[in-house]
């Protein structure tokens, strides 16, 4: 859990930092929270992003699966996102900002 926690702190400091336009709204869930919904929830430019962040080994469970499908299904955007995505993320981040 704290290489996810680590990981966390990255994404948001990323989506702080790059959001100098104010074209992104970022709201955190914390752990108490509705089970399966994701970690990190934005509107980039009026598009609805689920963010589903895990660490290098982790999993997801059944139901934040369910959540990421059910957001694709409605017309958003959502990832479930490891270190390795990173980049990805945040190239798919600039390009919906534009």
């Amino acid at each position: 859990m704290a290489g996810e926690a680590l990981f966390r702190k990255k994404v948001l400091a990323f989506l702080k930092d790059f959001d100098i336009e104010g074209k992104i709204t970022i709201t955190t869930i914390q752990n108490l929270s509705v089970r399966g919904v994701s970690d990190i929830i934005l509107c980039v430019k009026g598009q609805f992003w689920a963010v589903e962040l895990k660490g290098t080994d982790g999993v997801p469970s059944k139901l934040q699966t369910r959540y990421l499908e059910k957001i694709s299904r409605s017309g958003g955007t959502s990832w479930e996102l490891y270190p390795h995505k990173f980049e990805e993320f945040k190239q798919a981040i600039k390009e919906a900002v534009r």
